[in-house]
């Protein structure tokens, strides 16, 4: 603050200073001049707040709030914190405006005030009127006053004994596992050297199986103790080891009970599920990640996982392709738009049927590509065991609503979920292997009995399955787009399967993905929007149910990200901006920018009126994604091994009309006379 200017407000005299000030001009009296010209720019600050919190409440009796609050974000650099405080302003201290004016509050004691309870406003409000100065911090001790003076003295002596207790108990808990990390050391060594030990062919054969006996005792006893120390019950199953919602020490404690209780039963994995290559079962190999999971709980006793040798397989690994080199069969249920059924073709799936049940969906499928015959019609009128024993892999994007955090969050109990008609499908057709894709929210704690009881259920037909989570940012998408992938294999052990590698140095911005679409009708601020706005990954866009009635492919909780971006995320565009677009103004989405999002083709066509239009886009599975998926199921069906950087990066099958003439979907579509071509 230049404390050198003539500047007066709220007619403050300020005596002269520089050159001309006369010895009267005392230090006792410079200090004056500064403290009255530092309340008056702080008044001056206080009605500036109250200036503008005045305005913003007549305007939101005279614009949508929404509308108002993404202009003033957007337009004058508000931020959301900022925003709720003046906007609750008039509500929480209306009344006491010329108090809060006198004492020339600041902008944070205001901001506290309004979030802090009525007693405590009223408190500080009182302390203002009688003079004295109060900060954002006294704000807060007096809301703590008031939270201890309400506490019943019992109540917060309880809660201290509770506190005690619990320090106690953590305490005596890290001498248990001090305790079992000591007492269990030997056997970790004997883990180590019985895997780096698995090629020495000049053991015994009864040697080999002494030391097997003798492992499979001392897994025992450590699982016994194990199970005492730990609540096993809360950790997750065997089959979400693989899901990322879980936290890092839980999964490893899982994985580490489950592989002691394989040790302990003798049951040595004979796959290597980090290669999916199967070890000479002549000899007693330990899996690898199951060693590295008991190791993990022995980290604080000096043993470390890097101990373990690298062990060469005993068959070469086969060379890498970029194309499958032949082709497998597949059927698509719930195909939406054909994102999903358009990365599975180029992962060398060839759909010998497509199933979906709406009309406008059914029509984007036939206008695009022919992956397929398609069918259109509600999967649980179906009858597929006339695919039985013809088909490689069932997959589908089952309706996503049910599970999604944007929506109601039903789960089952939603008339949309039909993973359990997915369930009877597989049944029917027992293909090799099945591939379910649906959103993040599947994966969420509130769905693990439900997902366990999918498990089960799979399982009594004969398959092993895991979920798995993956984001589309890692495949080249300019949005988050968090997925989760449920696959399973009938004759194939899960563990040679592995999802796809990651590529986050394919990351894409927002503005990077779509500069040409948004600059295709000359608007100057294009390149400034894509450099300077929207230069970050974008979050996911959705499509929203049939009920839903908004054209937008923004989810409420994520329209201030857009906002951030430079984009207006309250409807969908028919064009990208013109030329007289104000430059540094915020622009809709055009259907074909949400496309170009989700990693659709630009040629591909979607049929209907702009909302169901905006549903097929938004609720689809991006191609590159299922491509991903789609090569690692291949690779575990087949054996083998993709070169993934440049399978992922090929193009996709290009545009062309016309059913598939291809020999092995004319042969099982001769035998399926009994599946109707309209259900």
């Amino acid at each position: 603050m230049d404390f050198n200017e003539t500047q007066s407000y709220e007619n403050v005299a300020v005596r002269p200073e520089g050159p001309g000030a006369t010895p009267a001009d005392t230090q006792s009296e410079r200090l004056h001049a500064i403290k009255e010209r530092v309340r008056a720019r702080q008044k001056a600050m206080t009605k500036a707040f109250l200036d503008i919190a005045s305005e913003l409440n007549v305007a939101r009796t005279e614009l949508p709030e929404s509308k108002l609050k993404a202009f003033l974000v957007s337009e004058c650099g508000l931020n959301r914190s900022d925003l709720r405080t003046y906007l609750k302003f008039t509500e929480a201290l209306g009344t006491h405006r010329e108090t809060i004016m006198k004492g020339a509050v600041s902008f944070a004691t205001i901001k506290a005030l309004v979030a802090a309870p009525t007693a405590v406003r009223d408190e500080v409000v009182e302390k203002i009127a009688l003079g004295s100065f109060v900060a954002s911090s006294d704000v807060a001790a007096i809301k703590r006053r008031h939270v201890n003076d309400a506490k019943d003295p019992g109540v917060e002596q309880e809660r201290r004994r509770r506190k005690a207790l619990r320090s106690a108990a953590e305490l005596k808990a890290q001498s248990k596992v001090e305790s079992f990390g000591n007492q269990f050391l030997p056997f970790a060594q004997s883990l180590i050297d019985f895997y780096n030990d698995g090629y020495d062919d000049t053991r015994s054969r009864d040697d080999l199986i002494d030391k097997r006996i003798s492992l499979m005792q001392e897994a025992g006893d450590c699982l016994a103790r194990f199970e005492e120390l730990f609540d096993t019950a809360a950790l997750p199953a065997a089959w979400e080891f693989h899901y990322q919602g879980n936290p890092d020490e839980t999964v490893w404690l899982a994985r580490a009970h489950d592989s002691l209780k394989s040790l302990a039963l003798g049951e040595f994995q004979s796959v290597d599920p980090e290669s999916g290559n199967p070890y000479d079962t002549s000899h007693d190999f330990l899996d690898r990640a199951a060693v590295e999971s008991v190791l993990w709980l022995f980290n604080d006793n000096g043993i470390s996982q890097e101990q373990l040798k690298h062990r060469k397989l005993p068959a070469a690994v086969a060379k890498t392709v970029i194309d499958p080199p032949y082709r497998l069969s597949s059927i698509e249920i719930c195909a939406g738009a054909g994102g999903q059924a358009l990365g599975l073709h180029a992962a060398g799936f060839d759909a010998v049927c497509i199933y979906e049940r709406n009309k406008n969906a059914v029509a984007t499928l036939k206008a695009n590509r022919a992956l397929g015959p398609v069918r259109q019609g509600d999967i649980a009128n179906v009858d597929f065991t006339a695919y039985r024993g013809k088909i490689d892999l069932v997959a589908g994007g089952v309706p996503c609503q049910p599970h999604s955090s944007m929506g109601l969050q039903k789960g089952h109990q939603d008339e949309r979920d039909l993973f359990m008609e997915a369930v009877r499908i597989v049944g029917e057709v027992a293909p090799k292997a099945f591939f379910f894709e649906n959103v993040e929210g599947f994966g969420f704690r509130a769905n693990s009995a439900y997902r366990a009881e999918l498990h089960r259920k799979f399982k009594e037909l004969g398959y092993d399955t895991q979920v798995f989570s993956f984001f589309g940012s890692d495949y080249g998408l300019a949005q988050n787009r968090p997925r989760v992938a449920f696959v399973g294999f009938r004759d194939v052990p899960i563990g040679r399967f592995s999802m796809p590698p990651k590529f986050p140095e394919w990351r894409t911005t927002v503005g990077e993905a779509l500069l040409d679409l948004v600059a295709a009708n000359g608007w100057e601020g294009a390149e400034d929007w894509a450099r300077k706005k929207a230069n970050k990954i974008g979050p996911t866009i959705v499509g929203g149910s049939e009920q839903s009635g908004r054209l937008a492919f923004s989810a409420n909780l994520r329209k201030q990200a857009w906002v951030d971006l430079g984009i207006d995320p309250l409807g969908i565009a028919k064009s990208a901006p013109s030329a007289s677009h104000p430059k540094n103004s915020p622009f809709q989405f055009t259907m074909k920018m949400g496309a170009r999002l989700q990693g659709f083709p630009d040629d591909w066509v979607f049929c209907g009126s702009q909302h169901p239009q905006k549903r097929q886009i938004g609720n689809a599975l991006p191609p590159v994604m299922a491509r991903a998926v789609g090569l690692a199921i291949y690779s575990a069906l087949t054996g083998v091994d993709f070169d993934y950087a440049q399978a992922l990066q090929s193009p996709l099958p290009a545009q062309h009309q016309g059913r598939l003439k291809l020999n092995m979907l004319a042969r099982v579509s001769d035998q399926l006379d009994t599946v109707p071509d309209h259900c």
